[in-house]
């Protein structure tokens, strides 16, 4: 790795109803970053995902809270982005959009076993 690597910090801070919080299941969706991604959610490291362009959804149900802060860390440089060199800029970052999905609590899959 370089010994310089770049690094965006998106942070956001939301807030979300009570309600919603008890009745749905809350998927952090991001559209397509481009470098090596983590997801903080409340000061808690919940994922981290080195696809590139590639949407990813994280399901943030267990970490949300009333009052929410999401940091999304972009690292430029990792062993992904040698995998994935292709004929395309070297830039990084979140190139599409992020936003929060809420799902009926009981749209979930259930172990019956």
């Amino acid at each position: 790795m370089p010994k310089k690597n770049p690094t965006g910090v998106y942070t956001r801070t939301i807030e979300i109803d009570s309600v919603r919080l008890l009745h749905n299941r809350i998927i952090l969706h991001i559209g397509a970053s481009d470098g090596c991604t983590f997801i903080n959610v409340n000061g808690k490291w919940l994922a981290a995902f080195k696809d590139a362009r590639l949407p990813a959804r994280v399901d943030i149900t267990m970490h949300a809270q009333v009052n929410n802060t999401i940091i999304i860390l972009v690292i430029r440089w990792s062993d992904g982005m040698y995998l994935e060199d292709q004929d395309a800029w070297k830039l990084s970052g979140l190139i599409r959009d992020v936003y929060l999905t809420f799902l009926p609590r009981s749209n979930a899959i259930v172990d019956l076993a």
